[in-house]
């Protein structure tokens, strides 16, 4: 497929999709919400945004980016809801995936290794009769962004305590239920993409993907050409500093890593009626 470049000669984009975006009202005044096997989705419509950040390192250089129509979990996935699956499956809980600290099971899951999400995408698409993943990288940026590629979910203003949970101390912060941060949602309705926890990607982990994509018609793109043994963590933890809390900002973990302030949400690809 032919492509061009925008008018000011750069960001190269597909040409034959539109490119449009409502305006965060009008945006977030479209949300459906709908519930799967006790867990709630929102429609994340297919469109273009530019990925990446030409200021972060391993988010260089911003790209164009096309993706259909999914659906998104709402909220991370929770200590009540990864219990279920542990005691469906009949699977050892992980060692300290809850910490002496966490007295609200409402809150995100954390002590989750990648395979231990996979694991429960499996399970959920099959208890559910639907298709489960965990999201692509370029489905949780461009959740996190929309399509006018914000820096932040909630838009432009810079993070603070009561837009995102960043920057606890590692021996007494712990993740907060993620309804706290529904009044900054994306504009597709997701809720506290940036803070709390660290969130799995699908992706393999390649420090240099965005470089190898250059003048490339991407749609839906997925690395799979990275590090095997390692997968893409998207949206910074309560831990982290507020250099992380950006929605470009990549980093990684091995994929049996269980970390206090890791977990993830779940990208469901049946479409919805």
């Amino acid at each position: 497929m032919a492509g061009q470049k925008k008018a000011d000669g750069s960001n190269y984009y597909p040409v034959g999709i539109e490119f449009s975006q409502p305006t965060i009202s009008a945006a977030r005044s479209m949300i459906e919400i709908k519930r799967v096997a006790g867990m709630e989705f929102v429609e994340v419509e297919g469109g273009m945004f530019e990925m990446g950040l030409a200021d972060l390192h391993f988010s260089q250089p911003p790209h164009w980016v096309a993706l259909s129509t999914f659906w998104m979990s709402r909220n991370p996935v929770t200590v009540n809801q990864f219990v279920q699956f542990l005691d469906s499956t009949k699977r050892d809980h992980p060692k300290s995936f809850v910490t002496d600290r966490l007295i609200d099971n409402t809150v995100p899951v954390t002590y989750v290794s990648w395979e231990d999400a996979i694991a429960f995408c499996e399970w959920f698409s099959d208890i559910s009769n639907t298709t489960v993943t965990l999201p692509t990288e370029a489905q949780w940026e461009y959740a996190a962004r929309g399509r006018d590629s914000r820096p932040y979910p909630w838009g432009y203003e810079l993070p603070n305590s009561q837009l995102a949970r960043y920057g606890q101390d590692l021996k007494a912060g712990q993740p907060v239920n993620s309804d706290l941060f529904s009044h900054v949602s994306s504009p597709f309705g997701t809720v506290s993409q940036l803070g709390n926890v660290w969130e799995w990607c699908l992706d393999m982990w390649n420090p240099y993907a965005y470089r190898l994509r250059a003048d490339g018609n991407l749609i839906d793109p997925i690395e799979t050409n990275g590090e095997a043994d390692r997968r893409v963590v998207r949206g910074s933890g309560w831990q982290a500093p507020v250099e992380h809390v950006h929605s470009a900002y990549r980093c990684r973990n091995l994929i049996t890593f269980r970390g206090q302030a890791t977990g993830f949400r779940i990208a469901l690809r049946t479409r919805m009626t």
